[in-house]
């Protein structure tokens, strides 16, 4: 069965709902590694390095960086990483919806409906 106009209108709406609520979404890498000081009588010189410590890796500005994570943030990290991904398919899914739309003709909204959420009268 095709789907009809109304029905794809619907799930857009509920694809940029669940869109809307990746609030803690964070784009880059989780890594974790170990590490030496600068103290040279430390145990970290003779294999046993400290760590693990936790980094959110991410590029701005096409340069990386890296920012050191605390133990309490790590599952805040983690979770907004898996909320990118979730991002990444609710996108995808928003994309056939609107191609659907756009073979249709109808991917542009209404011009009344349009005016009235940008403010205008007339």
């Amino acid at each position: 069965m095709k789907p009809t106009e109304a029905a794809m209108r619907r799930k857009r709406r509920g694809l940029l709902r669940k869109l809307g609520s990746l609030a803690g979404l964070l784009q880059g890498s989780y890594v974790e590694r170990f590490s030496l000081c600068a103290r040279k009588g430390c145990l970290c010189h003779q294999g046993q390095r400290h760590g693990p410590r936790s980094y959110l890796v991410v590029y701005r500005r096409k340069r990386q960086r890296q920012l050191y994570v605390r133990e309490a943030e790590r599952p805040a990290v983690r979770r907004g990483l898996r909320q990118h991904e979730q991002a990444r398919k609710l996108i995808a899914q928003l994309t056939d919806v609107n191609l659907w739309l756009l073979r249709l003709g109808r991917l542009a909204p209404q011009a009344k409906a349009l005016r009235r959420r940008e403010g205008h009268h007339g």
